[in-house]
C-alpha cells in the first residue's frame, strides 16, 4: 500500500527525541569527543571573568563553536549561528538540544578579545600535546613554511604613516590624506629599460629585494582600516595588504607544531628561530631535519641549525643573505 506524507503541519511538542541517537557511531564530531576534553579551557579563562553580573556562555561552548567555524569551513561567525539551529550534530556537539537558542554570533568576538593571544596560545599548546601523546608526532623531520593572509581592506585606504602616527598620539590636527601616485612606485618595481645583456639579465628580483622593498613601502604607508596589516610584493600582480602565517609542521601526519601570525612583509626566514623555540616549549622535541624553501636558506639559518646539530635542507637563498660556500 502506496503511503502519502502527512503534512498536518509541524508538531508543537516533540517527545522522547534521543539526539544521542541520531548522531552515527563514526560521525567525525563524536570521534573529536572522544579524543577531546574541551573541559581543559575552564581553569585556563577562569581569571578572566567575574563573580557578579550576568552569567556568560560557557567557555567550552565557545572553544567548540570556535572549532567548528575552522572544521566545518564555515565563512564567518555569523553563517555558523545561522546555520546551528540547522545542524542537528553541531547542536549536539555543543551540548544543545532542540530548545536552545543559539548565542549571538558577537559573543565569539567578545570572548575572543576577552581571553586574548596568551590564552590561544595554552589552547594551541594543548592540542599539540594531546597529539603528542596520541603518537601522531615524529620529531625527526619538520617542514617551515607560511600562507599569505589577504586583509578585508583596500589598498585605497592607505595613508601617510607619519600622520597616522601623530593622529594616534594625538598630537597632529593635519587631517589624513590618500598616498599620493609617487608613493607606489615601490610596490610595482620598475621594468629594467633595454640595454646590453649582463650575466645577470633574465633572472627575476631576489626574494630577499622583494622582501626590502615590501617593508619600505609599509614603512611610508598604513592602512586607515586595518594598520596591522601590511602589503607583500613577493607574489606577481597587484600587492594586496594582509598577513602571513609561519608554521612548523611534523613530517608524520601534517600536525602543526608551531604557529605565529606576523605582518604580510616579514621576512620567513627570520622566523624559523622563533618557530623552532616554540616547538620545542610545547614538544620538548628538538627536530633532527629541517626542510624549506628558499626564504628559509640564509646565512643566518644555516649557522643557528649548524649550532643545534640539525640538518638543513633548505634552498639557499640568493643576494646577500645566500650562504657562502665553504
Amino acid at each position: 500500500m502506496m503511503g502519502k506524507q502527512n503534512n498536518g503541519g509541524p508538531k508543537l511538542f516533540y517527545v522522547g527525541v534521543d539526539i544521542e541517537g541520531r548522531i552515527p557511531p563514526d560521525h567525525p564530531l563524536r570521534r573529536v569527543l572522544q579524543a577531546v576534553d574541551f573541559g581543559f579551557v575552564r581553569p585556563l579563562v577562569a581569571p578572566l571573568y567575574g563573580y557578579n553580573g550576568h552569567v556568560s556562555l560557557d567557555p567550552v561552548v565557545v572553544l567548540k563553536l570556535l572549532f567548528l567555524c575552522f572544521f566545518e569551513n564555515v565563512r564567518s561567525e555569523r553563517e555558523l549561528m545561522r546555520q546551528l539551529p540547522m545542524r542537528l550534530d553541531w547542536m549536539w556537539f555543543c551540548g544543545m538540544d532542540l530548545e536552545s537558542t543559539p548565542p549571538d554570533h558577537s559573543v565569539l568576538s567578545k570572548a575572543r578579545k576577552r581571553w586574548g593571544e596568551a590564552v590561544f596560545e595554552r589552547v594551541f599548546e594543548q592540542v599539540v600535546g594531546l597529539c603528542q601523546q596520541a603518537g601522531l608526532l615524529e620529531g625527526r623531520t619538520v617542514h617551515a613554511d607560511s600562507t599569505q593572509l589577504k586583509a578585508h581592506a583596500s589598498m585605497e585606504a592607505r595613508v601617510s604613516r607619519k600622520l597616522w602616527e601623530q593622529l594616534e598620539a594625538g598630537s597632529s590636527e593635519t587631517p589624513l590624506v590618500r598616498p599620493s601616485p609617487a608613493d607606489d612606485d615601490e610596490d610595482h618595481p620598475e621594468t629594467p629599460t633595454p640595454g646590453p645583456k649582463s650575466e645577470n639579465q633574465g633572472r627575476s628580483v631576489s626574494d630577499s629585494s622583494k622582501t626590502i622593498m615590501a617593508q619600505k613601502v609599509n614603512e611610508r604607508l598604513v592602512s586607515s582600516v586595518d594598520p596591522d596589516a601590511a602589503v607583500s610584493t613577493r607574489r606577481p600582480g597587484n600587492p594586496k595588504l594582509g598577513y602571513r602565517d609561519h608554521r612548523l609542521v611534523d613530517d608524520r601526519q601534517g600536525v602543526i607544531l608551531a604557529t605565529v601570525a606576523t605582518a604580510a612583509d616579514r621576512d620567513d626566514g627570520a622566523m624559523l628561530g622563533e618557530l623552532l623555540e616554540r616547538q620545542h616549549r610545547y614538544t620538548q622535541i628538538t627536530p633532527q631535519e629541517v626542510v624549506g624553501d628558499s626564504m628559509y636558506g640564509t646565512q643566518e639559518n644555516y649557522r643557528m641549525l649548524g649550532e643545534a646539530n640539525i640538518k638543513a635542507y633548505l634552498k639557499k637563498r640568493r643576494g646577500k643573505d645566500s650562504p657562502k660556500v665553504s
